[in-house]
């Protein structure tokens, strides 16, 4: 949506991040996203708190919309998780109950983040955590969401953000228990490694409780447990009232009991499970008389929620039907214009040649003979009609639409059949200028498509397949001159573990000449765009079997779903004459 800047105020000398927006976004979306970026910044520029970033100023200037805002020093807690540090309890605990605390600030004047993750709570080098993106996060699901799907980050949305219905604080609170559980376990309550749409993934946040992290890891303090159960309650209702309730739970998780099977807290367990009874968190050596409270279940929210995701999947697939019978309706109206049309041509042309033809038997009312003229005007009606370019274009469109279509559904079938089977390649894997006869085991598999609209109508614009590939054995290439630098830059640039020894080096301590040892995973991908323009479909291959990096591009009238077949043999290293189609 934008870049950040890091800039000095030269007033007096501050450092600052300036955040600005794309001005270069689809100009049907530009105006509608400035005024939401620049509202939602200023409600947000309100919040002064300690956890809070501090915004500073808002504005445009020459076009571009920018807020300038507090630069921290520091890492994210995405960041931190991905260096594969563990954190110690207490710090978890306290990192959390700050997000926490800049989140029941946020509540009093009656913000929304609604994109609570990793990647937006930075921690300085003294342990002071603070939210960032204020207000910006609305924009991720308001304006950038496609009729059909949900963008932005999934894996952290609460069950009502999922379902489409308006969220308030609580949502937050949610979202900041899924960041709560990563950061205890390194992976968050509701995915898998099998996910290929985001619709499991969204269903099963909607629906399936969360196994608790002490059964993950039994050295995580069972307080913890308490303090998820509550946040990740299904229904708002059932979680912290406030993420201050949350705070100081955390500030004292050591002291927390309650989540036991005789007793458990009723927001996890699955839809429909026969309980009673919901137990409230109390502190240790309290006296449960006077602070536990047993209350009828709240049925008619719990089944208010299963409604609701049912009438969202019936809806999905309502919709969807609609969508089939529409299209064929048209196809069928389109056949019968196209029918009618062409027995009215065919009249026509029988009409001419009939006075054609009587009038060549005689001469004009001058007496002049017409025989020359007449043979021409019987070859012009003999010529078909002219194509109505129009038309045509609306059909290579809608074929290569509905051929992308199929195709994705074809592909992510595929994706997770690979992700179960953790297939072995039938050939070696071509990495760019590195070539190995060793084969590699392909994993972790996700397929997405993007939308874009034509002549009002929605469309799939690309589809993409990432996967990963891992030597079976690890692999090592000799490279020489320019290879050698080409090499090393690309699998830098993929993030492709390696180690090279250098085997001759020139009079300056060049390296040209030396072996490349990989010994990490490969990313690969497998992009279709569509061209709806001039009707076509680019097929582009990063590290594809024997391939390696090609491209090809097909006439929109060539490109048919049972491609997807061709392709996939390829990302299996099966032999297939499609092969030939691509230039590297």
């Amino acid at each position: 949506m934008g870049m950040v800047y890091r800039a000095v105020d030269p007033l007096i000398e501050r450092e600052v991040a300036i955040k600005t927006l794309n001005p270069a976004l689809p100009p049907e979306a530009l105006d509608e996203v400035r005024e939401r970026f620049l509202r939602e910044a200023k409600s947000a520029g309100r919040l002064n708190h300690p956890n809070v970033v501090t915004i500073y100023d808002v504005g445009e200037q020459d076009g571009i919309a920018y807020i300038a805002m507090e630069f921290l020093d520091g890492r994210s807690l995405q960041q931190i998780m991905k260096a594969g540090e563990r954190l110690a309890f207490d710090q978890v605990a306290e990192l959390i109950a700050q997000i926490a605390d800049g989140l029941d600030h946020a509540r009093g004047y009656s913000i929304v983040h609604r994109d609570v993750k990793p990647a937006n709570v930075m921690v300085s080098p003294a342990g002071r955590a603070k939210l960032t993106d204020f207000g910006v996060a609305h924009l991720q699901s308001s304006t950038m969401t496609q009729t059909g799907m949900a963008l932005g980050s999934p894996k952290y949305m609460s069950p009502e953000q999922v379902l489409g219905q308006p969220v308030d604080p609580r949502s937050d609170i949610f979202s900041l228990g899924v960041v709560l559980y990563e950061l205890l376990v390194q992976r968050t309550p509701f995915e898998s490694k099998n996910d290929s749409t985001v619709l499991t993934l969204m269903q099963r946040i909607a629906r399936d409780p969360h196994q608790p992290v002490s059964e993950l890891d039994p050295s995580i303090p069972a307080g913890f447990d308490v303090v998820l159960n509550r946040a990740l309650a299904k229904t708002p209702e059932g979680r912290y009232q406030s993420a201050g309730e949350m705070a100081r739970d955390l500030r004292n998780y050591r002291n927390l009991v309650g989540g036991s099977d005789a007793d458990p807290y009723e927001a996890t367990q699955p839809f429909g499970a026969s309980t009673s009874t919901v137990a409230r968190t109390i502190p240790l050596g309290a006296d449960p008389d006077s602070t536990l409270v047993r209350a009828p279940l709240e049925e008619k929210v719990r089944e208010k929620l299963l409604a609701d995701l049912d009438v969202f999947s019936a809806d999905f697939e309502a919709q969807e039907r609609d969508r089939v019978a529409r299209e064929a309706e048209a196809q069928r109206k389109k056949k019968e214009a196209l029918d009618a049309w062409s027995r009215t041509e065919a009249m026509k042309r029988e009409a001419f040649e009939r006075a054609q033809q009587a009038a060549s038997a005689s001469p004009d009312s001058t007496g002049t003979r017409r025989g020359a003229l007449d043979m021409l005007k019987q070859q012009a009606a003999s010529r078909p009609p002219a194509e109505d370019k129009a038309r045509v274009k609306a059909e290579a469109i809608e074929h290569i639409h509905k051929n992308l279509q199929a195709t994705f559904q074809y592909l992510a079938e595929f994706s997770t059949e690979l992700n179960g089977v953790t297939p072995t390649t039938g050939r070696a894997l071509e990495c760019n200028y590195l070539k190995s006869p060793s084969q590699v085991v392909l994993s972790d598999a996700f397929i997405d498509y993007r939308p874009t609209k034509v002549n009002g109508k929605d469309v799939i614009d690309n589809v993409q397949l990432r996967y990963q590939a891992r030597y079976i054995k690890p692999a090592q290439f000799d490279t020489v001159g320019g290879e050698v630098q080409r090499s090393g830059d690309f699998l830098k640039k993929h993030r492709v573990a390696f180690e090279f020894k250098e085997s001759k080096v020139d009079d300056f301590g060049k390296p040209t000449a030396g072996s490349y040892a990989l010994n990490g995973p490969i990313r690969c991908e497998l992009v279709l765009r569509a061209d709806y323009d001039n009707p076509a479909v680019s097929i582009e291959l990063m590290n594809i079997g024997e391939i390696g990096i090609a491209r090809a591009t097909l006439p929109g009238k060539e490109f048919v779903h049972e491609m997807a077949d061709d392709l996939a043999r390829l990302v299996l290293g099966v032999d297939n004459d499609f092969a030939k189609r691509f230039r590297r």
